[in-house]
């Protein structure tokens, strides 16, 4: 592998921090390439988009304020359920940007994660993978940790980046589309079974509030085909996000 990676998530109390600090996906000197100076950040496109690219700041005239999502699950394995997630967005005590709190779902669901000062990327992204890292490990136990590098090592290695449009508030609005499978060249598939064909899709646009339109988070059933219910499939989607069946 032509770096070392470092783990998607950093512990909670880091987390609470930032998202992504520099130098957590840093290359290991020996491990550069030769294009890169040793010592230099290696990040892909898909890392910057999702983890790095500052979501909030264009916030900062309207702020204090509430971002609001809806999460529902659906699918074979579990119980159908909704809920509204809500990121509260407020200045910094100089009035700066931008201090961030999660209210990310409830009872046996809910996430809870420090509240995050100084923060320039869109917390919901943290909560969503979050909640799906920790569902992976109940599921198959599976390491936590494992999860989180397999993600990251996808979006830095095979992430699949594409135009989309969507409907926001009823507008027709431009994004882009992220899409990586991390688990489908697992070494040891059996553990993951029928995870093994999960595939996560990240929606972004700089014309939505908070740059996140949707995320999903889907396992397709084996006998998958024209309407068939995936085994399945989390959805967040920003309130007033209108989208096209998943990806």
């Amino acid at each position: 592998m032509r770096r070392r990676i470092a783990r998607l998530l950093l512990p909670a109390a880091v987390a609470a921090a930032a998202l992504v600090l520099p130098g957590a996906a840093a290359l290991a000197a020996e491990d550069a390439p030769s294009n890169t100076p040793p010592g230099t950040p290696d990040y892909s496109a898909a890392e910057r988009l999702l983890l790095m690219d500052d979501q909030l700041s264009a916030l900062l005239p309207r702020l204090p304020l509430t971002l609001g999502y809806r999460f529902e699950r659906r699918g074979r394995l579990d119980a159908a359920f909704a809920e509204p997630v809500g990121i509260a967005v407020a200045r910094e005590a100089d009035g700066s940007c931008c201090h961030a709190r999660g209210d990310f779902l409830a009872g046996e669901h809910r996430v809870d994660l420090p509240e995050v000062d100084h923060a320039r990327g869109n917390p919901v992204v943290l909560y969503f993978l979050e909640h799906d890292i920790r569902d992976l490990n109940r599921r198959t136990r599976g390491s936590v940790a494992y999860f989180r590098k397999r993600i990251r090592m996808a979006l830095y290695e095979a992430a699949r980046i594409d135009e989309v449009a969507f409907v926001y508030q009823g507008r027709r609005t431009q994004g882009r589309r992220i899409t990586i499978e991390p688990y489908l060249n697992d070494p040891q598939p059996a553990r993951l079974r029928e995870f093994l064909r999960r595939r996560y899709v990240f929606v972004l646009s700089a014309e939505v509030p908070g740059g996140i339109a949707a995320m999903q988070a889907g396992t397709p059933a084996a006998d998958a085909g024209a309407g068939t219910e995936p085994l399945l499939l989390d959805e967040l989607r920003l309130d007033g996000v209108e989208l096209g069946p998943p990806a």
